[in-house]
């Protein structure tokens, strides 16, 4: 099945119930989780739902649904979110180097980041996020798993005994993404024990990397993760407004603004 066809009938599930859970899908589909949560991401850049842990909810009135909205969106590089979040990726693991260790957290943007560390062979790598381990198993890095209890809605091991564990580390780096960034309220996720594991890594790291597509830029989520004036750097893409930038650098981040189409 085509992305766009598994999209069309999420849009067709959010019209009659409003709200759809990641693992559900996945059994409907017969897929892995995320490729769920890339269709998801995929319909929250067209502003039609707002992800939440698990699943997503429906952001517009369900008479402005129509299955020909997403009909042109498809996984690979033809779809224009997921080259946004390419772009965001590698120019976010183009500040890494060889030896360096790095922290790594849940969300899309942190995988895609996670792809273009496989030309390293001396990371160390520390993170409960699955997709990360699967991917870099084979790459030589070492690579160390906080344990816990699997949330399989989000692929990620999850346990509040975890965050102690966290604090046995010293990193270079830490790759976060979040739900949203304001100067307001500074980086926000929905699911707040997302946003307490991203302090914790922020806390053990000389550097923090925020990884977050312009569309979130402007938009707050439930829970902080913290203030802007935490934050060392913010990678977004091209289609982020010129105003909201100038505010998250007066805060002292550094704002890497990517252009998607080189």
């Amino acid at each position: 099945m085509l992305a766009c066809e598994r999209q069309a009938i999420i849009i067709e599930q959010l019209r009659e119930k409003r709200v759809v859970k990641i693992a559900d899908l996945a059994n409907r589909f017969g897929v892995a989780t995320l490729t769920v949560r890339r269709d998801l991401d995929v319909l929250q850049d067209q502003k039609i739902v707002r992800r939440i842990h698990g699943g997503a909810v429906l952001t517009v009135e369900p008479e402005e649904l129509s299955a020909n909205l997403i009909l042109s969106a498809d996984e690979g590089p033809d779809n224009e979110a997921y080259r946004r979040k390419q772009a965001i990726a590698k120019a976010a693991a183009a500040m890494v180097k060889e030896g360096e260790t790095i922290m790594m957290g849940t969300g899309t943007t942190v995988y895609e980041v996670s792809k273009y560390l496989r030309r390293f062979s001396n990371l160390t790598i520390i993170t409960s996020n699955l997709s990360i381990i699967n991917e870099l198993a084979d790459t030589g890095n070492t690579i160390y798993v906080i344990g816990g209890m699997l949330d399989p809605n989000e692929y990620y091991i999850n346990c509040q005994g975890e965050y102690s564990m966290y604090r046995r580390f010293c990193a270079d780096k830490c790759f976060i993404s979040c739900d949203g960034v304001t100067a307001r309220h500074g980086v926000t996720a929905d699911y707040p024990p997302n946003t307490r594991r991203g302090h914790v890594y922020m806390e053990q790291s000389d550097q923090t990397i925020v990884v977050c597509g312009s569309q979130k830029i402007g938009q707050h989520g439930k829970s902080v993760t913290c203030a802007l004036n935490e934050v060392d750097i913010l990678v977004t893409d091209d289609g982020v407004a010129e105003e909201y930038c100038d505010e998250i650098r007066k805060e002292g981040v550094h704002v890497i603004v990517v252009p998607v189409d080189e």
